[in-house]
């Protein structure tokens, strides 16, 4: 049901919940209560340390974009380290200006290129970011690029042992 799938996929993309039209009172009801609950609670998680239930490295995934060819999947995920790097400033600057245009500029940016190489769980935790530039709540900044940094790096260390240590990393 196509229904079923937009909400498989918005969950996936970090989303808590999805409503669908038409709404009926005592579901709607229900979310804010749950979604309110959840905001006072005193363990509430940050964006940057919520969970992320995903593979560091989706192989299958990342080399279905390739069309199996494991050598240029290291070629991809080489060039993704390159382009990292540069992201990664922007987003520094970004973050330190306070310019939430070009915080989703840049995570948007890093999770596309992240669902290309597997790096699943850079990817979830871009989105959120971006999701929260786009709305403009981006209270937490500082952790953005630490949380992205450390996220990046698991990826590349899993992305290494796969290869035997053989990725070419350096920008």
């Amino acid at each position: 049901h196509a229904s079923q799938r937009i909400h498989d996929k918005l969950l996936a993309a970090g989303f808590d919940s999805h409503l669908v039209r038409p709404l009926e009172a005592h579901t709607l009801v229900r979310e804010i209560e749950q979604a309110t609950t959840t905001a006072a609670s005193p363990a509430m998680q940050t964006p940057a340390s919520a969970p992320i239930d995903a593979p560091i490295f989706d192989l299958p995934s990342a080399l279905g974009h390739v069309g199996g060819q494991d050598g240029l999947l290291k070629v991809v995920i080489e060039a993704f380290a390159c382009d990292w790097t540069a992201k990664r400033q922007q987003l520094v600057t970004a973050v330190a200006s306070g310019d939430n245009s070009a915080v989703y500029e840049a995570t948007h940016s890093l999770a596309g290129g992240a669902a290309n190489v597997g790096a699943m769980v850079v990817g979830k935790l871009a989105r959120r970011f971006c999701s929260l530039a786009a709305d403009g709540a981006l209270e937490l900044r500082k952790e953005i690029v630490t949380a992205l940094d450390a996220e990046v790096l698991r990826f590349f260390a899993k992305a290494q042992s796969h290869w035997n240590g053989a990725l070419s990393l350096a920008a």
